[in-house]
């Protein structure tokens, strides 16, 4: 099997990439300057999401700009809260609700020691009823 290291990381983790029966990671991570609220990096999979983003051009990115619906899910206000207060915050956005369960984005905003913000967010199935009368919700409820 092939592995490489990658040899830039922030606050020197070090991530394993395989080339063989490599599973595609899902969880998009962005750490943020509280300061400026621009991004200082983001992960492979945050990048898809953006791509008139290269990960050498990312920093000093506008929130706004390289988070997909930043409006829509509430973020720049949970970011603003997290950074004030240091709590966690958590923002759940229904988007498809059915009868056997509803797709939502899951984001958890979280303060470093540092005072960097790190956003992470993914596409979570919930299974069950979905709720009569919900879908592509416009904010996020808590």
């Amino acid at each position: 099997m092939n592995h490489m290291l990658a040899s830039r990381c922030y606050g020197g983790l070090r991530v394993r990439h395989t080339d063989e029966d490599s599973v595609p990671v899902n969880a998009k991570a962005v750490l943020i300057d509280p300061d400026s609220m621009t991004v200082l990096w983001m992960n492979e999979s945050a990048l898809q999401d953006c791509p008139d983003l290269v990960s050498e051009s990312v920093a000093g990115t506008p929130v706004d700009q390289a988070v997909p619906m930043a409006e829509i899910l509430g973020l720049p206000q949970a970011l603003h809260a997290v950074a004030a207060t240091g709590v966690p915050g958590h923002l759940h956005t229904n988007l498809v609700s059915t009868a056997k369960g509803s797709m939502e984005i899951v984001s958890s905003i979280y303060r470093l020691p540092d005072g960097t913000l790190l956003l992470l967010t993914e596409h979570a199935w919930q299974a069950g009823r979905g709720r009569t009368g919900e879908s592509a919700s416009r904010g996020a409820r808590p």
